[in-house]
């Protein structure tokens, strides 16, 4: 009888054992995390709206997700505002994440204006295409004379960027 009992638990912990190695092997360890920063000097001009670009400052960054930066002054209900705005493109085949940070300088070095953007819980599907829209940033007509450099930092995953 004893025999049988020890015989039950090496099946027991030999089966536990299995299951263990199976279910790791099928989980991610890590997150796959791509980062990428842009830094220098900037001039901003004016456009009639957000949609002409034409005079934007603008350029592209990015790994699996393109994201096409274009900055420029416009007037939104009546405020002028810096639009820090990103068009996004996932060229993977999966649902990836981001965050999206830009930032404005003066010629000391210190903030004039920033925004900040990033996915919510589904991510961008593979294939598809986000512009983003909540990236105007306000800030006093007379310090848009002032922003001399800019810094911008995209990060990319296939998991919700903070978890």
């Amino acid at each position: 009888m004893k025999n049988l009992y020890i015989t039950k638990f090496y099946h027991i912990t030999l089966f536990s054992l299995v299951l263990m190695a199976f279910l790791l092997v099928g989980q991610k360890t890590h997150a796959e995390l791509a980062t990428e920063s842009r830094a220098g000097e900037i001039t901003l001009k004016e456009a009639a709206d957000i949609f002409d670009t034409e005079n934007a400052f603008s350029f592209e960054l990015g790994n699996k997700l393109q994201f096409k930066c274009s900055y420029f002054i416009t007037e939104i209900f009546g405020r002028k505002v810096l639009w820090a705005g990103a068009d996004i493109f996932n060229n993977s085949e999966q649902s990836l994440h981001f965050a999206y940070y830009a930032a404005f300088f003066d010629k000391d070095g210190n903030l004039v204006g920033s925004v900040a953007d990033s996915s919510l819980t589904k991510g961008l599907s593979p294939q598809r295409r986000l512009e983003l829209t909540n990236v105007a940033v306000p800030i006093p007509a007379s310090e848009f004379s002032k922003i001399r450099t800019y810094r911008v930092t995209v990060y990319e995953s296939d998991t919700e960027i903070g978890r």
